[in-house]
């Protein structure tokens, strides 16, 4: 079941890197999801996070998603307070950093693209686009 969460700035940079959907189902077999202090700080990222804790999708089946009972966001918090990422292992929940973007090869993809284009229409818009995709390509190199 997909959960949205709204979590605070400092409780999603701590999980960052993490598979919150493995952390939120591990964190609701070593915690009473059911009592937790209530969240602080303002909204700053809506997550989506699949749940496939029996007793938590029951109980938000029953209650319903404004539930304080289950309430990511208070779980995730509370585990951020505990500093859980010091106290228990989480090494097999991180998540593989994205690959960095080389920006140069890819405006350089996208004007040949554009090029192949412009030979078959003559649109002035894409000559204009190809202009554009030049100019970008002086300031990544």
């Amino acid at each position: 079941m997909i959960v949205v969460a709204n979590l605070n700035k400092e409780v999603y940079e701590y999980f960052e890197g993490y598979d919150l959907s493995a952390i939120a189902n591990y964190l609701m077999e070593i915690y009473d999801f059911t009592a937790l202090p209530a969240t602080t700080g303002d909204r700053y990222k809506e997550v989506r996070v699949e749940v496939t804790h029996p007793l938590y999708i029951t109980m938000y089946r029953a209650l319903g998603p404004r539930s304080n009972k289950v309430s990511l966001a208070r779980l995730f918090e509370f585990a951020y307070h505990l500093d859980i990422k010091y106290t228990h292992d989480l090494s097999e929940f991180t998540q593989e950093a994205p690959q960095p973007v080389d920006i140069s090869q890819q405006l350089s993809r996208a004007k040949s693209a554009l090029r192949r284009a412009w030979k078959e229409t003559s649109d002035e818009d894409i000559k204009d686009v190809i202009g554009i995709i030049s100019i970008m390509e002086e300031r990544y190199k």
